[in-house]
């Protein structure tokens, strides 16, 4: 259906107030959106200033928590190589000590071993004194008649190992080394079987070496050597090397310091073999190995 102009324009002026009032609403609700943007805007820029403030706030605490770390950084540092250095005399004197105390235990060791040699040749000392005393508190022997001839390998009537033994190392003691070589060979020439055969042997090369009859000492001493082990052999293989030392045979003398400490590594003598072994010529120490 079909409306005329008149109707149709009396149709507009109706609907004309209803269409401003939507207008109106409409403007309004536009304005109402753009305070509320303008509020909510306005929230955000004062949000993201206080945010901001916070971050440069934190910023500046990292700083200064960084610097307070240095600084203790710095001062924990300056602690330790004060201690590092109050500590290090401390302990290098600790440590030096302890060296002069381990020292000093070698040399109480050696003083104790040297003091316990001493003792043992005090004791042999002491049963030559009782053997020699007993020997001048025997009566006389009477005096001597003309006798069958005497077999030169055996001893003379009246004669003992002990009193003939004695009486050498009286020789020996006193200073007298002719009439002591002459005894402990009397001795060695008969009683050769005895516990004190190796001693007499080991004294004769000790007394030729006292007189500078090297090669006759270096003989002496072989002899103890080649017997059974004894007493002695120690002594005797100290000796030789001594013997061939002072007849400038160095090598050999220093073969003789080695086998000692070889074989009596305990024994007080092997420390002394070890200082002629020191003090010997590089030559000689080098044939070590």
């Amino acid at each position: 259906m079909r409306l005329s102009v008149p109707m149709l324009a009396l149709a507009i002026a109706a609907n004309a107030p209803a269409q401003k009032r939507e207008y109106l609403d409409l403007q309004r609700d536009v304005a109402l959106m753009q305070d509320q943007v303008r509020t909510l805007q306005k929230l955000n820029e004062e949000k993201f200033a206080a945010l901001t403030a916070l971050v440069q706030q934190a910023i500046e605490q990292v700083g200064k928590t960084a610097g307070a770390v240095e600084t203790l950084d710095r001062a924990v540092q300056a602690k330790l190589a004060q201690q590092e250095k109050s500590l290090v005399a401390p302990i290098a004197a600790l440590g030096g000590k302890m060296s002069d105390m381990a020292t000093e235990f070698a040399s109480v060791r050696e003083a104790v071993s040297e003091t316990n040699g001493q003792m043992r040749r005090l004791q042999t000392q002491l049963n030559d004194l009782k053997n020699a005393v007993t020997v001048l508190q025997a009566p006389a022997p009477p005096p001597a008649v003309a006798a069958p001839a005497q077999d030169p390998n055996k001893p003379p009537p009246g004669m003992t190992a002990d009193s003939l033994f004695a009486s050498a190392r009286n020789y020996m003691l006193g200073g007298q080394n002719d009439p002591a070589i002459q005894q402990f060979q009397d001795y060695l020439r008969y009683y050769p079987n005895t516990d004190l055969a190796p001693n007499a042997q080991f004294y004769i090369g000790d007394l030729q070496l006292k007189k500078e009859n090297i090669e006759e000492a270096i003989k002496a001493f072989d002899a103890v050597i080649e017997l059974p082990e004894n007493a002695k052999t120690p002594d005797a293989i100290y000796m030789k090397g001594v013997a061939l030392t002072q007849n400038e045979q160095k090598n050999a003398a220093a073969m003789q310091f080695r086998e000692l400490i070889k074989r009596y590594p305990n024994h007080e003598l092997a420390r002394k073999a070890q200082q002629q072994l020191r003090t010997a010529p590089p030559a000689a120490r080098g044939r070590k190995r």
